[in-house]
Order: structure tokens, then sequence, then C-alpha cells
């Protein structure tokens, strides 16, 4: 085996192309290597998370944002005693697929090769998304050189492996941070996500802001009401209480599917003209297949850009 396995940048670019890779799993908000999500205790991160969480295991929009990719698994480790109890009541609350969100209370490896395995246990349950809340627990003593080394090394084994990392990071503002954080939030770090508001003002105002390392800066304006329902909103936009209850919706069968898309949904899409079907499905948010099983069962398919009607085969003689 080669020492460097080196690789042209032609085929780099096609390997990327084969795994259908793209710099962000969320457009200009959850980066498909290492994002980070800074705020004070108490002011929403962990629930921003799932909401986060709950695009990426959908494929619906986050704040309007394209989500890239299919539906994705995702473990939630918590660094948190409990942690895992906690989450799960959380995303109950907001009405999440609970089938798609893995949790455990996570231990910090101690060494190299438990950070190797930990990897291979992810990629083998098919997982491509962690959540770590928080990285302000990850290690007794963050600035011990050698536990920086360690847990920087181990992260970015993650995201070598196409495991897509959110990082949970507690920042007061007068907390000295841990070096390894530092680390993170350097060039390993291709997003910030910046949460501010009054932690204590409930329901209350919040602002988001997107900082990729190398484009565009986004700012929202939001709304948060974690008592009643706790859910982001865009200021002036659908009440937190509509998108959870659009959740409800979907588990109980109510979304674009081959057995439960109802006649007004099928309409909608055969009143239009389409290039493919995989255009359709991106119209629905579903996945090809059940764009066919859709039109299978309506006995219709796609030709010449319209939808119609199957021509009945004619008797055999």
């Amino acid at each position: 085996m080669s020492t460097f396995e080196l690789r042209t940048l032609a085929e780099i670019e096609a390997k990327m192309n084969e795994a259908d890779d793209a710099e962000f799993l969320i457009d200009g908000v959850v980066s498909s290597a290492m994002s980070t999500i800074l705020g004070e205790t108490w002011i929403g991160k962990t629930f921003l998370a799932l909401q986060l969480v709950d695009s990426l295991t959908t494929g619906q929009p986050f704040l309007e944002r394209r989500v890239r990719g299919k539906p994705r698994l995702v473990a939630w480790l918590s660094t948190d005693p409990w942690g895992e109890r906690t989450v799960t009541r959380r995303a109950r609350t907001m009405g999440l697929d609970m089938d798609k969100i893995y949790a455990q209370s996570f231990y910090t490896p101690s060494t190299a090769q438990e950070w190797i395995d930990g990897v291979d246990e992810l990629l083998a349950a098919k997982i491509s998304v962690v959540v770590i809340d928080n990285t302000t627990d990850l290690s007794e003593d963050p600035n011990a050189p050698r536990e920086t080394k360690l847990i920087t090394d181990g992260l970015r084994r993650m995201v070598d492996a196409g495991i897509a990392v959110i990082n949970l990071h507690h920042d007061s503002g007068n907390v000295k941070k841990p070096e390894f954080a530092s680390r993170l939030w350097g060039k390993a770090t291709r997003l910030r996500l910046t949460l501010t508001g009054d932690p204590f003002e409930s329901p209350g105002p919040r602002t988001l802001t997107a900082q990729p390392n190398d484009g565009v800066r986004h700012e929202w304006k939001l709304h948060f009401d974690p008592e009643h329902s706790p859910v982001f909103t865009i200021e002036g936009e659908a009440s937190a209480d509509e998108l959870i209850q659009r959740r409800a919706k979907r588990k109980r069968g109510s979304s674009p599917s081959a057995t439960n898309l109802d006649d007004e949904r099928f309409a909608q899409i055969v009143d239009r003209e389409w290039k493919t079907q995989r255009e359709i499905a991106e119209h629905l948010k579903v996945d090809p297949a059940t764009v066919t099983r859709l039109l299978k069962a309506k006995d219709h398919h796609l030709r010449s850009g319209r939808i119609v009607p199957k021509l009945a085969r004619p008797n055999a003689a």
C-alpha cells in the first residue's frame, strides 16, 4: 500500500461526483464536514440542532434552505449524564422521526484505536451525521496537549470517513475557550452557527448567524417559544404550532408517499410539465422510487414531459 495514496485532482473529483459529494448538507447552514453551534446555556442550541436533524432525516427544508441528498441517519452523542433521555423527550415534543435518530451517553475515546473503532461502528450502522452535545465536556482537561490532539484527530477521522459532525458548544463570552475547540473552529470547522438572544426570555427573539469559512454570512431573525412549541420560526412565517402539526401529519401518513398521496396532490403534478421523474420527486420531496410507485398506482406514466394515463394493452388475438 502506498504511504501517501496520491491521486490526481481528476480522480478525486470523479470520486466526489460518484458519492454525490457537496460542500453543504443544508445549503449555507450545515457543512458536509464539520459545523459548530455556539451560544449561551439555555439559548436553545439543542432545539436548534434537533430542528436541523429533522431536516436531515426527512429532507424537509430548514428555514427555507434546501437539504441536499437523500434522508440520513443521525447519531446524537451526549456528554451530559442521561443526555440521551433528555434528547428523546425533546425530539418527541418536536414531532421528530424517532426511528432515524440514534442516541447514547458519550464517553470520549481515550485512545486513537478507540476513535477508529467508534468510526467503524458508525459506518456499520449507516450513520452519516453525528451531533456532539456538547464539546465543552468532551474532556476533563481540554487544554492538555495530548487530549487536544486526541479529540481533534478523532473528530477529523469521522469527517474523513464521510460523516458530517455538528458540535454544540457553550459560549458565554467570558469563559476561556478550550484549546481543542479553537482548533475545531479553525481549519477543521467549515461552518459556525451562532445563536444569540436572552436565554431567560421565553418566548423571545433569537438571531441565528451562519458563517462558513469561505462563504457568505447569513442571518435570520427567529422566534422561539420553548415552553409552548420549541421550534424556531422565521419572524412573520408559519407558527411553531403549524410546523409541529405538519410533522405530525407526515407521521400519520399525510406526506406524499406511494399509498398516502391524496388526489389533490396528484392533481398538482398532473397539471404541470416535467423533464424527469427525479424533478417530480424533488418537487414532492420524496425519492424517485416513490414517484414510480405513485404513478403506477394511479395507472399513469411520464411521457413527453406530461403525466398521462397508460394506454390499455390490446387483447391478445
